[in-house]
C-alpha cells in the first residue's frame, strides 16, 4: 500500500438533503459579499493562479522560496506548459465541485510554507483559508466542498511535511 491509500474522504451531501438545502441558503446569503470589488478582484486572481496570494505575501515580506521545489509539490506541469502541445481552452471551476481543489491545495501549500517560515505560519494559514473560502463566496463550491478539501489537506500534509519535501536554504 502507498501513502495515498491512507487518505479517506466521506462523500458529499446528497442533492436536496437537509444539509444540501442549508448550504444553498448559505451560498445565497454570501453572494452579497460579491458587491465588494476588491473581493471580486482577489477571487479572480486566485481563480487564475492559486499561488498568486502566497507569491504576493513572499514579495511583500521579502521571503525567498525554492520555486522549483514548490512546483514539484504543487503542480505537475500540464502538457502545454512543457511541450509544444497546444493548450485546450479551459477555466478553473469546470471540474467537479467535491472536494474543492483550491481549498485542498491552498491549505497544503500554507502548511508547507509555515514549516519553512514558522514565524509567518498564521499569515500563510489565513491566505490558504481565504483562497478556499473565496471559492465558496463566489458560488463555485458548496461549504461542504471546502470542508472536504480542508479534510483532504489534513491527510496530505503529514505525508509531505514528514518526508521533508520542503528544502532548507
Amino acid at each position: 500500500k502507498n501513502d495515498a491509500d491512507k487518505i479517506k474522504l466521506d462523500p458529499p451531501p446528497k442533492d436536496q438533503s437537509k444539509v444540501h438545502k442549508k448550504e444553498l441558503d448559505e451560498l445565497k446569503s454570501m453572494q452579497n459579499l460579491l458587491n465588494d470589488d476588491n473581493l471580486k478582484d482577489r477571487i479572480t486572481s486566485q481563480d487564475r493562479k492559486l499561488m498568486a496570494s502566497f507569491e504576493r505575501y513572499f514579495r511583500d515580506n521579502d521571503l525567498k522560496i525554492d520555486s522549483e521545489e514548490i512546483a514539484k509539490i504543487n503542480n505537475r506541469p500540464r502538457p502545454h506548459q512543457s511541450t509544444d502541445i497546444e493548450e485546450f481552452e479551459n477555466i478553473a471551476g469546470q471540474s467537479p465541485s467535491y472536494p474543492s481543489g483550491h481549498s485542498t491545495n491552498s491549505a497544503v501549500m500554507a502548511e508547507i510554507f509555515s514549516d519553512k517560515f514558522p514565524e509567518h505560519a498564521e499569515d500563510f494559514r489565513q491566505i490558504g483559508r481565504e483562497i478556499g473560502l473565496n471559492r465558496v463566496i463566489a458560488g463555485l463550491h458548496h461549504p461542504t466542498d471546502h470542508i472536504a478539501g480542508l479534510e483532504l489537506a489534513e491527510q496530505i500534509i503529514p505525508l509531505l511535511i514528514d518526508k521533508k519535501i520542503t528544502k532548507s536554504d
